[in-house]
Order: structure tokens, then C-alpha cells, then sequence
């Protein structure tokens, strides 16, 4: 998934590095857009069940950080 969002230049989104402008609405908007973009992608690449998990996140940064909080285990079994 890293790799696609690096390719389309959206991995700034799930890591929070691109934040979005509170100053200017329409860069706002289109802000608001590309990230709803970038959780549909996450949406289509995960299963439904671990859908379920992040489908009301708000943004596609909070999905991501969900996700990693849920499968980014360096020791042991995933939960």
C-alpha cells in the first residue's frame, strides 16, 4: 500500500507530513478532496472485516495510524 501511495504522491496524507490549510478554503477543499481520495484506496486494498475498524475514520491519517496501531507488531503474534 506504501508503495502505491508513494507512486500517486500521497503518502503525506496517511503520515500526517501534508497537512491541510486552514487559511485558504479552496486549497482546503482540494486538501479535503485528496483525502478522501487516499481512504478510498485504503478502503479498496483492505479486507471488509479490517474495513470495519477504520470506516469512520475522519481522515485518511487516522485510518493509517488505526491500522498500524492493529498490525504493526515487532514481536510476537498480531492481534
Amino acid at each position: 500500500m506504501e508503495i502505491s501511495l508513494v507512486e500517486k504522491r500521497k503518502l503525506g496524507f496517511v503520515t500526517g507530513a501534508t497537512k491541510k490549510d486552514r487559511e485558504d478554503a479552496q486549497k482546503a477543499e482540494q486538501w479535503d478532496t485528496c483525502d478522501s481520495m487516499v481512504i478510498a484506496w485504503i478502503h479498496a486494498f483492505v479486507s471488509k472485516q479490517i474495513k470495519k475498524s477504520i470506516l469512520y475514520a475522519k481522515t485518511s491519517c487516522k485510518a493509517w495510524k488505526q491500522l498500524e496501531k492493529t498490525f504493526d507488531v515487532a514481536n510476537g503474534s498480531r492481534k
